[in-house]
């Protein structure tokens, strides 16, 4: 897919309810991907109908419901891959791993480890999407 970072025609959806840590993650990704955002379930569960993303990257600890029970959600309804962000230590990955997300990053994150984790993503959702 070409350097780091340049994925232009992947659609990213930030779920993030801390709206510093969302505009930060958003001008991060913002010149190689297509961003769209959320800061809870049903809005996430909106935004995915309307602007079908790629990849999705969730904080765990949502208000209402989890990002793992959105994750799930995605999951069933679009086969979509995630990238759960959490400021925890996650015990038991592979229930996560079963709900969708491929990676798990740690707060606070290093912008050249999430760029990574994206263009890795972006070619598992390119592959779902085809």
């Amino acid at each position: 897919m070409g350097e780091m970072g340049e994925n232009n025609g992947c659609r990213v959806l930030v779920v993030e309810d801390h709206s510093d840590t969302c505009e930060l993650m958003v001008r991060l990704l913002r010149g190689s991907y297509e961003v769209v955002t959320a800061e809870c379930y049903d809005s996430a569960l909106r935004v995915a109908e309307e602007k079908a993303p790629h990849v999705v990257i969730a904080d765990l600890g949502l208000p209402g419901r989890s990002g793992l029970e959105l994750m799930r959600e995605l999951k069933a309804r679009y086969g979509v891959p995630g990238v759960a962000v959490t400021g925890h230590y996650v015990e038991d990955g592979q229930v996560y791993r079963e709900a969708g997300f491929v990676r798990f990053l740690r707060k606070p994150i290093r912008v050249e480890e999430l760029l990574k984790v994206l263009d890795e993503a972006c070619e598992q959702g390119a592959d779902v999407k085809a």
